[in-house]
């Protein structure tokens, strides 16, 4: 479990600081079961919503949006640049960057292997997605520069001028029909706000297969 602190892109590391009231915070939850990796991580706020600024907010449901739209691209023929064109598009409108600096991956029984998942616009062909593809799509926007900044530590990544980051991640499977994630939400799973208030999709996302939408519509019902 990797813990993601307000200015930290990535791999953060837990320490005794105790937390305060409008900190953004990514929990990246990572597993190994029979043979097989899993990878995903989501956002939480010290204090809850009303303890957070506007701009604080606007960064989340951002990251989130272009998250989700990026998903929805994901189905078998659909070139893997797609994901980073519409990621890039969607947050510089608004503001924000995005980290190029890592990206997402394939995953299975290696937990990083290809094909690596880009972030931001790739001109050339990346190749075409197909059924049974698994790999994880995990944008990390900034609401300044989204140069990493490396701690001696050798692993924690954090924004070069303390400005805040946010993260969403699923691993996704490619369906002959669409996409599932493989990584998604449990019956006592709560709807959060970014979720209920998305100009993208509302309410939780599971993916767009038949499977998919038949659980996500399940789960948005209670």
């Amino acid at each position: 479990m990797i813990h993601k602190l307000t200015e930290v892109i990535c791999h953060g590391i837990p320490d005794m600081r105790k937390l305060k009231a409008g900190e953004i915070i990514n929990i990246d939850i990572t597993v190994y079961l029979d043979g097989y990796h899993g990878d995903c991580s989501e956002m939480f706020v010290v204090g809850g919503r009303d303890a957070l600024d506007k701009k604080g907010q606007e960064l989340i449901q951002t990251t989130y949006d272009c998250w989700v739209q990026s998903m929805l691209l994901v189905r078998p023929g659909n070139d893997f640049n797609v994901i980073g064109n519409s990621i890039q598009e969607y947050v510089t409108s608004r503001g924000f960057s995005t980290v190029r600096s890592f990206c997402g991956h394939g995953i299975g029984d290696v937990f990083h292997c290809s094909p690596n998942i880009f972030h931001y616009t790739i001109t050339q062909s990346l190749g075409k997605m197909k059924a049974g593809n698994v790999f994880t799509i995990e944008p990390m926007i900034c609401e300044k520069l989204p140069d990493p900044y490396m701690w001696e530590d050798n692993w924690t990544a954090t924004t070069v001028d303390g400005g805040r980051s946010a993260q969403f991640e699923h691993t996704l499977l490619v369906t002959p029909d669409g996409v599932e994630a493989l990584t998604g939400k449990l019956d006592s799973s709560p709807i959060q706000w970014w979720e209920e208030e998305s100009t993208i999709k509302q309410g939780i996302f599971l993916g767009t297969s038949e499977s998919a939408k038949a659980r996500e519509d399940e789960l948005n019902q209670k």
